[in-house]
């Protein structure tokens, strides 16, 4: 099994085990004999790969999400279509169990009394992480081989920009409300991590994040060339300071200029 299949195949399972415990609600509800209990425990265990959290419809949201992203990645088993889309729920999968790994880590050592059973519960996540990383890994690879024989990409405009950090401050949001931080000690703090991260890891493993993804676009030197870690350091740092998304409408925003680096847009 190559890496294209193994990775669409790792997506059909999350999402198979994702809804499954919708029939066993469904049958028990109906009257068959509920599973063992150490198969149903694993089963509810396991989770959504994409929880959207909206008011009382986040239930039929995270459904729909979760269907979303097994069709897409059926036709990308079949076809090897729809990868862009499959690359954007991906990268939500990914931002999403991987806070809530981190987030859960760190109840885990926060709590007095520590059971196998508390850090069994981190492992669907841990599974869903490395799966969306392994979608984006897949997309990027894509990418590159396609971007090497492409037209030059052009500078990216402000309103672009603008639309795509809009959407990636929507996703953050949803992000920070499915994980419940008022629960945590120092939840300010655990905000300004999860923010730093969120742009950071994006930014630095794959170029872009999921706002980017959609509009094509890609984080990169002024001179060209790969950011750093360095680079991207001060890019991020430099988005806390306030008002800072407005200096974009200046043609470079302050984390460009601090960092050294630019937006470019790939037709």
């Amino acid at each position: 099994m190559n890496f294209r299949i193994w990775v669409g195949v790792s997506v059909l399972v999350s999402c198979g085990l994702s809804i499954l415990p919708y029939f066993y609600v469904l049958s028990y509800g109906l009257g068959f004999e509920p599973y063992n209990a150490l198969g149903v425990d694993y089963i509810f265990m396991w989770g959504s790969p994409i929880p959207v959290n909206f008011f009382q419809f986040t239930p039929l949201l995270t459904l729909v999400a979760t269907l979303v992203l097994g069709i897409c990645a059926l036709i990308f088993v079949m076809s090897g279509g729809a990868l862009k889309a499959l690359a954007f729920l991906g990268s939500l999968m990914f931002a999403y169990q991987g806070s809530h790994l981190l987030v859960g880590f760190v109840k885990f050592f926060l709590t007095a009394r520590k059971t196998g059973h508390d850090l069994a519960q981190l492992s669907p996540m841990l599974a869903m992480t490395v799966i969306g990383y392994c979608v984006l890994l897949l997309f990027q690879r894509e990418w590159t081989m396609q971007a090497s024989v492409s037209v030059d990409p052009v500078v990216a405009t402000p309103i672009q920009r603008f639309y795509s950090y809009a959407i990636d401050v929507a996703i953050f949001l949803t992000l920070v409300a499915s994980i419940h931080l008022e629960m945590l000690p120092y939840e300010w703090l655990v905000l300004i991590v999860l923010y730093i991260l969120y742009f950071a890891v994006f930014e630095r493993v794959f170029l872009l994040t999921p706002g980017k993804l959609l509009l094509n676009t890609r984080v990169r030197m002024q001179n060209g060339t790969v950011p750093d870690e360095s680079a991207i350091i001060r890019r991020t740092l430099a988005r806390l300071i306030p008002l800072e998304p407005l200096s974009c409408f200046d043609g470079h925003g302050w984390h460009d200029e601090i960092s050294k680096t630019t937006v470019v847009r790939y037709p």
